[in-house]
């Protein structure tokens, strides 16, 4: 039993020596000391590694590398990459509008200029002059559509911009061809004058609608802008704002003068030589009223009801609309309570008159006037 006390082994593996050994002999080369166990000193060479120090001390480093790594990324990263970031939508959106608003304004600045040219000189080239600047102008929106975190409605606005132009200069192009072999033709003087003057007249209102049409766009866009960025998307450094009210004012005057003159050339109207210019996207709101011809009355309600009455015998009630930019009529005519349906097209419409024709029959004229 007393040889298992003294067997070697690490310290915590030996119960306590009694103390009555401590005094018996001394010290021996295999570490007991007066009968008890003393642990040999510890050598003086490199201590051993810690495995969980180099561990820690691994995970630390790689740890550190990576937010050096993506610190340098993010620092490094193009600004265009940023798309999401809002102060770089709003700052890009800013530039872009202003850089449209230069561009409108630039464009409406000459079309005035060719304007007033022509008006000083009916040979100047006022058509070629135009498809120049409005080619132009194209131009420099489909490269402003080409930068980069734009608001996307913005965007959308410079799609349908150009589509307008687009559909505007061929409209513009159509009516001074059919305008110039107007004023060539050999037909007599009045007749000439009266395809003149209904050509003059369709340009005008249609004219008013695109002019109409593009203050809505740019209305409808610095509003929504507005609200998203909490920034003041100026509308009213826009040129075509600023001369909206003079030039709508002009067009109506233009329009009563044309209106005048053409029922001055017509006579009674009835004049088979005369230019029909159908009504674009006609709308409900444009032939809604009272129209008469002669001793005939024609009522279109704007809640969609309608009567007529044509002299001696010819009277009905019912309702109408506008189906596929025409005017329908259902009628039930009286007194025989039979039922009709007419389909009109609008021409040459103006603040208070139009022509009627007979979908069917293009001869088939009624040439109306409003009465309120």
């Amino acid at each position: 039993m007393s040889d298992s006390l003294r067997s070697p082994g690490p310290p915590s593996s030996h119960p306590q020596v009694p103390s009555s050994l401590e005094s018996q002999s001394g010290s021996s080369g295999t570490g007991y000391t007066g009968g008890s166990y003393q642990q040999p000193p510890a050598p003086s060479g490199p201590s051993r590694p810690n495995h969980r120090t180099l561990l820690i001390s691994a995970a630390i480093t790689v740890a550190s590398s990576l937010i050096i790594y993506y610190l340098t990324t993010y620092l490094n990263r193009p600004k265009s990459d940023a798309g999401n970031n809002l102060l770089v939508v709003k700052q890009s959106t800013i530039d872009a509008w202003d850089s449209y608003e230069t561009y409108e304004n630039l464009y409406t600045t000459n079309a005035l200029l060719f304007e007033r040219k022509l008006k000083e000189d009916a040979t100047y080239p006022y058509l070629a002059e135009f498809e120049r600047e409005s080619s132009k102008f194209v131009k420099d929106v489909e490269t402003l559509k080409q930068k980069k975190d734009v608001d996307p409605d913005l965007l959308n606005v410079f799609d349908r911009r150009l589509e307008n132009e687009k559909t505007t200069l061929k409209d513009v192009k159509a009516y001074y061809e059919k305008l110039t072999k107007a004023a060539t033709s050999n037909k007599p003087e009045t007749e000439k004058a009266i395809e003149i003057v209904s050509l003059m007249t369709w340009y005008t209102e249609y004219y008013k609608t695109a002019f109409e049409r593009s203050i809505n766009d740019i209305q409808l866009i610095a509003g929504r802008l507005s609200e998203r960025y909490g920034s003041h998307f100026d509308m009213k450094k826009f040129l075509i704002i600023q001369i909206a009210p003079a030039r709508m004012k002009s067009n109506d005057s233009l329009m009563t003068v044309l209106q005048e003159r053409l029922q001055l050339l017509s006579g009674n109207g009835k004049n088979p030589t005369l230019q029909l210019m159908p009504v674009q996207n006609l709308r409900a709101d444009q032939i809604a009223g009272i129209w008469r011809e002669g001793e005939g009355r024609l009522s279109l309600d704007k809640n969609g009801k309608m009567s007529y009455h044509f002299p001696p015998e010819d009277s009905a009630a019912g309702t109408w609309k506008i189906d596929a930019g025409k005017l329908r009529l259902d009628a039930v005519l009286y007194p025989s309570g039979a039922k009709k349906i007419w389909i009109f097209n609008v021409n040459n419409l103006m603040p208070d008159a139009c022509i009627l024709t007979v979908d069917t029959d293009e001869d088939d004229r009624y040439f109306l006037k409003r009465e309120k």
